[in-house]
Order: C-alpha cells, then sequence, then structure tokens
C-alpha cells in the first residue's frame, strides 16, 4: 500500500504466506486471507472444543464464535500479531468458560407453579354445566 494506491492490495497467494502475513491482510481488510486462517486452523480449534464440550452442536458453535470473535478483533486492529492458533484456542476455551458462566445463572425447573402461582380461573361454562349435572342427580333421587 502506498499513498497513491489506499486500498489495500489482496495477497495474491494466501496460501503461501505465513500467519502473521495473513493476520496483517486480515487487519488490511483482506478476507480472503482470513479465510485461508480459518482453512488452516479450523480443525484444532474443533478439536479444541471436542476436549471441552461432548454436543456437537457446542462444538460447532464454539468453533463459529472464537472465529467470529478474533475475525472482528483482527479487523478492529487488535489481537495476536503471530501464533494464530494459540489466539484462536484460548478464544474457543474462554468461549467455553462464558458459556458455562451463563449456564450456571440458568435455573431449570420443572415446576412453574414456584414462580408463577398464577391466576385462579373458573370456566362459567363449566361451573354452569356441574351445576346441571348436580341438579338432574339430585332429581333423579
Amino acid at each position: 500500500m502506498t499513498l497513491l494506491d489506499p486500498q489495500p492490495r489482496p495477497l495474491d497467494d494466501p496460501a503461501g504466506c505465513t500467519d502473521a502475513e495473513l493476520i496483517a491482510a486480515v487487519r488490511a481488510g483482506d478476507r480472503a486471507a482470513f479465510a485461508q486462517l480459518y482453512e488452516r486452523h479450523e480443525r484444532a480449534a474443533r478439536r479444541m472444543a471436542r476436549q471441552l464440550s461432548a454436543s456437537p452442536h457446542d462444538v460447532d458453535d464454539l468453533v463459529a464464535e472464537a472465529f467470529a470473535r478474533v475475525f472482528d478483533m483482527l479487523s478492529a486492529g487488535r489481537g495476536p500479531d503471530s501464533a494464530f492458533r494459540a489466539y484462536l484456542l484460548t478464544a474457543v476455551r474462554n468461549g467455553m468458560y462464558e458459556r458455562a458462566r451463563r449456564d450456571r445463572r440458568l435455573e431449570l425447573s420443572e415446576d412453574m407453579g414456584r414462580h408463577d402461582r398464577g391466576e385462579p380461573w373458573v370456566d362459567p361454562a363449566e361451573a354452569e354445566l356441574n351445576s346441571a349435572l348436580a341438579a338432574r342427580a339430585f332429581a333423579s333421587l
């Protein structure tokens, strides 16, 4: 990038670049560089997520969230200058910790009556039917 060319140029061959070069390209706005980082490190992120969670859905979510966070950090000019994989795996682990903290605050309960007593409700049609049936029963005696 020069003063005459303010737009970042995409890398000609992202596959041949180091992680540090790809990180710099992502910071300059090259999304293809991040796609290359994804291809290189997705399997490692997935392995880490499988170690942390038994649920396949959680594994997918953890990996996606970690890559999204790292992409946001790099796009904002923050994050690692090198050691992308270590940073990504830390993001996966931190995502699991955040999920566990969030889920700990949830209180699952089968009995919602504990939380909401509700309003007593009498069905007028049912009350009228009960009265009619009771009157008919007494009349038949």
